[in-house]
């Protein structure tokens, strides 16, 4: 339950989290909110890699909705200075 992951990764059980969103997204390769929420713990983790792979994916899905968001989420604030992170959001 991608709603359990979001919880998870409010409370810093990154891992925990993890596991959830990484469910929603075997059960639907096509869910976008799960590797945007993906990315979301990977940037809370600093793992500019899980941000990027992720995020790129949830675009890739639904460019409008996806890009908008990131552009606009305080957690991605530390990213605004990445090459790759700004290709995929403008």
């Amino acid at each position: 339950n991608i709603g359990l992951g979001m919880i998870r990764t409010r409370e810093g059980k990154f891992d925990e989290a993890e596991k959830y969103f990484q469910t929603a997204i075997d059960k639907n390769p096509e869910f976008g909110r799960a590797y945007y929420e993906m990315a979301v713990l990977g940037a809370k983790k600093k793992d500019r890699a899980m941000v990027l792979s992720n995020l790129a994916r949830a675009v890739e899905i639904d460019p409008v909705t996806y890009k908008e968001r990131a552009a606009s989420d305080p957690d991605f604030m530390p990213y605004n200075w990445d090459k790759e992170w700004n290709k995929l959001v403008h």
